[in-house]
């Protein structure tokens, strides 16, 4: 008599069902995060502009800690007081002659703009450029444009402040906000979370301090080449390059641009050398200052650069072209540490190179 068999009962679960199981929670995951991000893009912007402040005030607090032994909140008040007397000393020193140029700047760009034009129209190869641009006759600068944007600039201003005011209270507490934070994932993963977010941390403000440096020695370089030329505005042109140097590849293009605008009124022959002299302070930047610079500071491969103004461009416009790259050094600790070493690397066989 054949033996009866039992019915089958539900497969037990295999190691493999587990781990897929645990990707398909990491891709939800990842997509509400992407979702949240979007709906809440500003105030992610505004909460990571008070990060980079942070840093940067943290950055001169940490060594003064150290060396002194004044608590945290006392030395980033120092820092703070510090930055903040240079900042007036500099406005009371240079105040009037960079205001004046700033006038004198505003005043000159529709003439620069027409200059150009008509120094367009009179090459032979002029016309199909400006043909590609436009109808010639109504090609002009979008100055009402720009009337928008000034009316916007006392909500920027105070965008800006609330920025400065939450950077200095994280600056001051730092651990209480970062333990808050730790706190809301699970006790076997807080540790290697507040470790990522330590060497996140760390990783920004050795960027902000490297772009630091370089946004100096652009800015300076910039403005004695300029003036060695004879160049007019010499001194906002050098600001404004130095400011511009905060976000790659682009940065340094739209300042090259606006700089041989600013020259096409003094003549086709100084619009040529002040081109000459923002391909020099490039070369100088590229070959010099940035591989300095990145032998203490974080390293970001020009890719990751790139991409990450495209990528924080799209999701958050101007901002994000302009936190674009901190934004990247931030996501590429996070993801190293939290997932390539301890989810990738450890599943990984003991042979896997």
């Amino acid at each position: 008599m054949a033996a009866v068999m039992p019915p089958p009962g539900p497969a037990a679960a295999t190691p493999r069902d587990g781990e897929r199981r645990t990707l398909a929670w990491q891709i939800l995951g990842a997509a509400v995060l992407l979702a949240l991000l979007w709906v809440l893009r500003e105030a992610v912007i505004v909460g990571f502009g008070a990060v980079l402040v942070a840093a940067a005030l943290l950055a001169g607090a940490r060594p003064l800690c150290r060396r002194t032994g004044l608590q945290r909140r006392w030395a980033v008040l120092l820092v703070l007081t510090a930055v903040t007397v240079i900042v007036a000393l500099l406005a009371w020193g240079l105040g009037d002659p960079v205001g004046e140029q700033l006038r004198a700047l505003r005043d000159s760009l529709p003439r620069a703009w027409d200059s150009l034009q008509q120094w367009l129209a009179r090459q032979p190869w002029g016309l199909p450029v400006l043909d590609w641009f436009g109808d010639t006759k109504e090609m002009q600068l979008p100055w009402g444009g720009l009337g928008g944007v000034a009316t916007g600039t006392l909500h920027a201003l105070s965008v800006a402040l609330l920025i400065v005011l939450m950077g200095i209270y994280l600056a001051v507490d730092v651990p209480l906000y970062r333990q808050g934070l730790v706190r809301l994932f699970p006790l076997s993963r807080r540790e290697r979370v507040s470790a990522a977010l330590h060497d996140a941390g760390h990783a920004l403000t050795k960027w902000l301090l490297g772009q630091g440096v370089v946004m100096l020695a652009v800015g300076v370089i910039t403005t004695l080449g300029l003036m060695l030329i004879d160049m007019p505005m010499a001194i906002v042109l050098g600001l404004i390059a130095g400011l511009l140097e905060f976000v790659p590849f682009f940065g340094p293009v739209v300042a090259g641009l606006l700089v041989v605008l600013v020259a096409f009124p003094e003549g086709p022959q100084m619009a040529l050398y002040a081109a000459g002299v923002m391909l020099a302070v490039q070369q100088v930047e590229n070959h010099l200052l940035t591989p300095l610079v990145q032998r203490w500071a974080v390293e970001l491969p020009p890719v990751l650069s790139l991409g990450s103004v495209l990528v924080f461009g799209t999701l958050f416009g101007l901002p994000g072209i302009v936190f674009g790259t901190p934004l990247m050094v931030l996501v590429m600790v996070l993801v190293r540490r939290l997932y390539v070493e301890e989810t990738l690397e450890q599943r990984a066989p003991s042979g896997a190179g």
